[in-house]
């Protein structure tokens, strides 16, 4: 499956990646896609431009980017374990979305 948007346009969300060497990072965007394809095409984030490529793993949205930004450095100051937990808690039949509903489409 792959994730082809992410809606409304604009919302605020927290995302993490997983990069090729299995390291995690996290994020905050107001469009998730055009980020990640930031990201892949090397124009990231310094930490993901070696270990590319990168997939999206878990997001969840936010209400502003205040709320957004708390979210993030909350979430970077947890464990790799704890990182990995919050990911397996995303219930089954939403692979990569936690908390707040995103409307998304995916394609097979």
């Amino acid at each position: 499956m792959t994730l082809t948007s992410i809606s409304p346009a604009g919302q605020w969300a927290v995302y993490i990646l997983e990069c090729r060497d299995g390291s995690l990072y996290t994020g905050i965007s107001n469009d998730v896609m055009r980020r990640l394809d930031q990201h892949n095409a090397g124009i990231g984030a310094k930490y993901t431009k070696s270990r590319l490529p990168v997939h999206i793993v878990w997001v969840e949205a936010s209400e502003n980017r205040r709320e957004a930004s708390i979210r993030e450095a909350n979430i970077k100051q947890l464990s790799r374990a704890e990182k990995l937990r919050l990911i397996a808690s995303v219930p089954q039949g939403m692979p990569i979305f936690a908390g707040h509903p995103i409307d998304i489409t995916l394609q097979n």
